[in-house]
């Protein structure tokens, strides 16, 4: 699982990417033409404590590390949300295919959002 490191990749797929908002967790999608998928894991400081935000991050990328469906070139920024803390990794995850799988099916019928 790569990382988005530089400024600049996730600057691309936070403002150019399409937003995909669920109770769990809130996306953001990049397509790109070519490369391995590569992800980021977000949590607000309004959230709560460092302690929190990093239990967040570590339930969604252990949800992440599950999910079948991320085979195509991207870059996919994951936020935590308030909720994010009280869910399981499967619930996440669950929620995260589906959700992307909605995406793919309104991309793969020409319609956005």
């Amino acid at each position: 699982m790569l990382s988005l490191k530089k400024k600049r990749e996730f600057e691309r797929a936070f403002k150019k990417g399409t937003r995909i908002k669920r109770s769990l967790v809130s996306i953001s999608y990049f397509s790109k033409d070519a490369g391995e998928p590569q992800y980021a894991f977000v949590a607000a400081k309004r959230l709560g404590n460092a302690v929190y935000r990093n239990r967040c991050k570590r339930l969604l990328r252990e949800a992440v590390r599950g999910t079948s469906c991320m085979q195509e070139s991207c870059d996919i920024i994951f936020f935590a949300t308030p909720k994010t803390i009280h869910a399981k990794p499967a619930s996440i995850r669950e929620e995260i295919e589906r959700a992307l799988k909605e995406h793919a099916d309104k991309k793969r019928h020409g319609r956005k959002n």
